[in-house]
This record gives structure tokens, sequence and C-alpha cells, in this order.
């Protein structure tokens, strides 16, 4: 069994994995966060028995996260406690080799294995356990739908003291929903945008920095014709051979421009749908008036922790743009400046 995913892939752990662990559990920082089991100094045999106990029968499944370029394993995830009379199962991620942490890896093994979870074992209840104080790992879970259920209570003894770790849970149900409504409209989008003139060497610094995937997007926007600020996108999204259709409301609250670098702040609904023709008939119900069409190609990546786009627009004109999430405008200028990137003065964005 493989599961092959954008970046990685998983695949079951085998008895010559042990060298990985080994290597890993020898630097503190990986296990900072991690599962019990690596609390304790082990070598190689030790792991070598822990890898032969993770079997389906005793209700355990242990797969190695892969680099899809290099085919190195660069963590382990899986689930534990499995129960299928009542269809649930613990969840657990190990990313090991430090150079992959904070790209995005371990929330796109989460996915892949919800997917093999509630599709192929058919459960129903995936729950785990997470230290307080790891808090990117935290909100990386609840993006994709895990639920805070509770606090466990002086669950954790690291470096000296007790601490208390929060338990999440998600249903399938709760992972079905979540394809439907994939942004919370109670969240203010926080964006910093840039038209950048030296495209070929940011890419470059980001693709050396890790992109996680490209998007090529088709995007048609109507807005109101007495509503300022709000405006409804109907979004054909292409990636990896597959299609999928959005439709987004947003309303901007606010923007704070410095010239082509502007900062907005936006909320915004999006809804997954079956086909761009509904989306259209929806519109022309709602009487909307047809504002401009985009073509564009999105690169995915992470800097410092933050998400980043670099948007390359192939209509209506031929530019590209920075977008980077929850950025100050510091913060913003810093990403940019470990990207080498360079900005115009005068061009505006198109949408």
């Amino acid at each position: 069994m493989t599961i092959h995913g954008n970046n990685i892939y998983l695949r079951p752990s085998k008895q010559s994995d042990a060298k990985y662990f080994l290597k890993w559990t020898e630097n503190i920082d990986s296990i900072k966060y991690s599962l019990w089991d690596f609390q304790i100094p082990k070598d190689k045999n030790d792991y070598t028995e822990y890898i032969n106990s993770s079997k389906f029968s005793k209700g355990r499944i242990s797969l190695m996260i892969c680099d899809n370029n290099s085919k190195k394993p660069v963590g382990e995830i899986g689930l534990s406690s499995i129960d299928l009379i009542n269809k649930r199962a613990r969840t657990f991620t190990l990313i090991g080799d430090h150079t992959y942490r904070n790209r995005g890896i371990g929330k796109e093994a989460k996915s892949l294995l919800l997917d093999y979870a509630f599709n192929t074992l058919n459960l129903n209840r995936i729950y785990c356990s997470v230290t307080v104080d790891n808090k990117y790992w935290i909100e990386s879970l609840k993006k994709l739908g895990f639920k805070l259920e509770g606090i466990e209570r002086q669950a954790s003894y690291r470096d000296g003291e007790y601490r208390d770790k929060v338990l999440l849970a998600l249903t399938k149900e709760d992972w079905v929903n979540r394809l439907k409504i994939t942004a919370n409209p109670q969240n203010r989008e926080h964006e910093f945008f840039a038209c950048i003139k030296n495209p070929k060497e940011v890419f470059k610094n980001a693709n050396e920095l890790f992109i996680l995937q490209s998007i090529k997007m088709n995007i048609y926007t109507f807005k109101h014709p007495s509503e300022k600020g709000i405006s409804v996108r109907v979004k054909e999204e292409e990636s990896n051979g597959k299609t999928a259709y959005f439709m987004d409301l947003k309303r901007k609250v606010s923007e704070e421009r410095q010239g082509t670098s502007y900062v907005r702040n936006s909320k915004e609904y999006s809804l997954r749908i079956d086909s761009g023709e509904i989306a259209l008939k929806i519109i022309g119900e709602l009487n909307l008036e047809k504002d401009k069409s985009l073509t564009k190609t999105r690169y995915v990546f992470y800097v410092d922790k933050f998400l980043v786009y670099l948007d390359h627009y192939t209509k209506p004109d031929n530019s590209w743009w920075i977008e980077i999430e929850n950025a100050s405008r510091n913060e913003a200028k810093n990403v940019l400046k470990k990207l080498n990137g360079r900005y115009n003065e005068n061009e505006r964005k198109t949408g």
C-alpha cells in the first residue's frame, strides 16, 4: 500500500527504517512534542521491534512519510488504538527530519492519512492529543477540521514539569463537510500584496525553500451594482490533473496602500461546487454584473511559517504578484528580502 500526495507519499514502515528513527530521535528537538515512545532512549533493535509491532492485526498502522523527489523518509505517521467496533482510532505524527519542518509536510501527510482512514478503513472518528505549547501543529489540525474537545490536565511530563495536552477529534462527517466549506467566514483574512519585478529569481528562491504545489486558475469576478467592496468569484482550479470548482463570496473590510504594495483585510466564504455551469446559473439568478476574468498559475510555499502565494497572471496581463498571508508589512518585507524579491512602484493589482 502506497498513498501518493503532491509532495510526499506514505508507505508502510519496514525493518530497515529503524536507522531513520535512531537518527531522528538523537535530536532532542525532533521529539520535543512527540509520542511518549520516543522519550525513552532506544537502540536500533528497539526501533526494529517498534516497527514490527505496527500491524493492523495489533490495532496499529505505521506509515513512513517520504519525499517524492528524493524518496527519502522524513517522518512517520499512523493510527493506533484502532477500534473497528466503534470505528475510531488515535492518530500520531512525527516529522523526524528537521529540514522538512514548517513546510506543510505534516498537514499534507495527515490529510492523506485521513482520506485513507475514513474512505478505506471506514472509520468514523479520529482523535489525538497535543501538548498545549505546540501551537503551530494545533492550528494545522484545526485547519484540517479537527475540533477542540477538552484539556488533559498535566498529561505530559517534559523538561522537568507537567504540561497540559489538548484533545482534538475529527469525525467523518466533519471531514466531508470540510470539502464543502473551505474557509471560515468568521475569520478575517489579512493579506499583503506586491507586484514582483524579478519573478524568475523569486521563483528560483521559492523553489529552493519548497513549493508545495502549483495550481492553474481561471477566475471570473462579479460584483453587485450597488454594494461596494462585495464580490462573487467563480474559480476553476486545476492541480495534479484534477479540476475543482469554487464559488467565493468576498467582502473587503479595509485596505492600506503604499505604492503597489498593500495590505488588505477581508472576509470570505468559499463553497466547493460540482461544476462551473452551476455557479454561472446561480450568478445569473442573482443579477450580478460581470467585472473581470483572470487566468493565472499560483505557486504555493512557506517562508518562515508564512503561507506565500506567487501568482503569474497571463490574463489580462503578464504580471507576477506575491501574496503573503497573516503577515504585517514588516514581516512581509522580511519574506521578500529572503526571496530577494523587488516589486514595482506604479503597477496596480488586477484581481
